[in-house]
């Protein structure tokens, strides 16, 4: 994981991280959704959706 990244889990997660990183002096705070779908590797879907609404909002 990239240095300063952090995975959340849901959203009470997101809050928690995004609450840290102001404290900790944070002036922007970056989202990057991002999905490998490494069980199933010949799917020919990959209209796959990384973060819920209440995630991301």
């Amino acid at each position: 994981m990239p240095r300063g990244a952090q995975m959340i889990t849901g959203a009470g997660d997101g809050r928690r991280a995004v609450r840290e990183r102001i404290y900790n002096g944070a002036d922007v705070i970056k989202v990057h959704a991002d999905f490998l779908d490494a069980a199933s590797p010949n799917t020919t879907n990959f209209n796959h959706q990384t973060l819920t609404v209440e995630e991301s909002a």
